[in-house]
């Protein structure tokens, strides 16, 4: 006489669960054995993942289990059930460098930096344009302007922008206008130039040959603001 058994019914199922974009499906939650566990039986091993990798809402799926029955998990009939899940975009950093120039110069190449890419991700995954811009131009005083960044957008990603400063240098060294006039002041040159706020002035004979940068200069306290030595205007 034969018979045969019927495999008894049992219930697992995935657990809800929400994460931040890693990447991957996987899931740091467990899932469960809902019912049907017989004697001495045990289930182990439970696992479950997101149905995508990408943010959003997902579902959330039975991906494994080990029934330890003696009889290789024939013994029963495996319904698994989902649930929900969802993944959250990361957090992106978009920072605009830094950048310094000298007073009435252009503006240089502004840049930015990136923080929070997951793995090995760059830029290639964001969409729209990264536009940087300040409002400083090359005849702005000195002093601090930000830098603005923006334009960029992503799926997977929550983009916040930080800004940068250009710091435009007044110029260390200023040039005083000169000027030469040999036959009106003896063949002497009279220059000068300031330096902060202050102004000097030197003169020096002409020599017969060679240039002026082959004699030594004297400088003198000589300037004044109404009229610079060396000024012919």
């Amino acid at each position: 006489m034969t018979g045969s058994a019927t495999p008894a019914p049992l219930v697992l199922s995935a657990v809800a669960d929400t994460k931040v974009y890693d990447g991957t499906p996987g899931s740091t939650g467990a899932a469960t054995v809902v019912s049907g566990v017989k004697g001495a039986d045990t289930i182990a091993s439970v696992t479950h993942a997101l149905d995508a990798s990408g943010a959003g809402p997902r579902a959330l799926a039975v991906t494994g289990y080990s029934i330890n029955d003696g009889n290789s998990g024939a013994n029963y009939s495996v319904t698994a059930q989902a649930a929900a899940g969802s993944i959250v975009p990361a957090n992106l950093v978009v920072v605009a460098d830094d950048k310094t120039r000298p007073q009435g110069e252009p503006n240089p190449p502004l840049t930015a930096s990136f923080r929070g890419f997951v793995g090995a991700e760059t830029t290639l995954v964001l969409s729209g344009t990264l536009n940087l811009s300040t409002a400083a131009t090359a005849g702005s005083p000195s002093g601090s302007y930000p830098i603005v960044a923006n334009g960029l957008g992503a799926t997977n990603y929550s983009i916040s922008y930080l800004d940068g400063t250009l710091a435009v240098v007044a110029p260390l060294f200023t040039q005083a206008p000169f000027g030469l006039d040999l036959a009106q002041r003896d063949k002497r040159l009279a220059l000068s130039f300031g330096i902060g706020s202050r102004c000097f002035g030197t003169s020096l004979d002409a020599p017969p040959v060679g240039s002026w940068l082959d004699r030594p200069l004297a400088i003198s306290p000589e300037c004044s603001s109404s009229r610079l030595v060396g000024d012919n205007r």
